[in-house]
């Protein structure tokens, strides 16, 4: 069975602190002032937010949380088969990466035009012992509506479980783990 996870990495903008410290760090004659107290706008009234508090909470003492059934199945469906085809049609490409990274040599990677040559220079750069990596493709939003449209619906219930005004996307990222591939180092992302 193929596995597929969509990492969607969302970061925030526009927040009190974020804001506080960008006009700190700009000189003062740069630092804008209202000519006039009344110049200033009002802040925007936000609506009730659609993510409970709980979750909010939970998310803010642990640093993760989970919110069940936010999806249908139908979507979740949908993308999967969409990602699912671009993954097949773009495991070459994924493979000769993995030569490049590991060999640091563009010209090795490019002589692999099987999949299966590019498995056999990784395991006698890796080593023979060595499982071979997870497949990764960056940034399929730019590349699918279904994908697009739901990074702009997650986009909200990013903002709020954050408690930030604005959130934007970094990038996202498909990451195929089939049976057999090595594991992932402990890591931190941050």
């Amino acid at each position: 069975m193929l596995h597929l996870l969509l990492l969607l990495v969302l970061f925030h903008i526009h927040s009190p602190l974020a804001s506080s410290l960008a006009q700190e760090s700009r000189p003062r004659s740069a630092r804008q002032k209202p000519k006039h107290k009344d110049s200033q706008k009002p802040p925007k009234q936000r609506l009730e937010s659609p993510v409970p508090l709980k979750v909010q909470l939970e998310y803010a003492r642990n640093g993760h949380t989970v919110l069940r059934k936010l999806l249908s199945q139908q979507r979740v469906h949908k993308i999967r088969k969409i990602l699912e085809r671009f993954a097949a049609e773009k495991q070459l490409l994924a493979w000769r990466q993995k030569v490049e990274v590991a060999s640091d040599s563009r010209e090795l990677a490019q002589s692999c035009t099987t999949i299966r040559e590019c498995q056999k220079q990784l395991q006698r750069l890796l080593g023979r012992e060595t499982a071979l990596p997870f497949l990764q493709f960056f940034n399929t939003h730019r590349d699918f509506g279904a994908v697009r449209q739901l990074i702009d619906d997650l986009a909200p219930v990013a903002r709020d479980i954050l408690g930030v005004e604005h959130v934007r996307i970094y990038q996202d990222a498909l990451f195929w783990k089939r049976a057999g591939d090595g594991p992932t180092p402990w890591h931190s992302d941050a």
